[in-house]
């Protein structure tokens, strides 16, 4: 299960507890929970080798407790380096808001991008869960339109 995976579940069970008035009670557990995670985690950080910071779950449980050692900006570049065609144009961190510039890759008329932008929503979560609201601003690709070859007689 992904990092996102499991806040989301841990979210659902909050909220169903919230909603038998045990909300408080809940939100503490989980307080207490990360804290104590948090320490271990920071002593055993220090031991990572470079390599496991790009693995998925790594790198979620990393920064889900402030302790990944890569700023924002470096991780949405991982997150980004199998998305081809986009640039970051402005990362606001008081609002997680990311926008980004890329060239259309529905063949100009603006259709299938559906599916790349899924992966790159998921690749963002992974790497940097700070970015809570993505806007793509997409050039549409231009079309190159030659002549036909001359048809040959024959």
């Amino acid at each position: 299960m992904s990092a996102e995976q499991t806040g989301l579940r841990v979210q659902e069970c909050l909220d169903r507890l919230a909603g038998a008035g045990q909300g408080e009670a809940a939100e503490e557990l989980v307080r207490l929970l990360m804290d104590f995670y948090t320490g271990g985690l920071e002593r055993m950080a220090a031991f990572l080798p470079p390599q496991a910071l790009g693995e998925p779950l790594v790198s979620g449980l990393l920064v889900l407790h402030d302790l990944h050692p890569e700023n924002v900006e470096t991780r949405i570049g991982r997150a980004l380096e199998n998305e081809t065609g986009w640039q970051v144009a402005e990362f606001d961190a008081s609002t997680g808001s990311l926008r980004l510039r890329g060239e259309d890759s529905g063949g100009g008329c603006g259709c299938g991008g559906a599916q790349a932008e899924e992966r790159l929503e998921e690749s963002l979560a992974c790497f940097a869960p700070e970015v809570t609201a993505l806007h793509l601003e997409r050039t549409p690709a231009l079309l190159q339109i030659g002549t036909r070859p001359v048809a040959v007689e024959r």
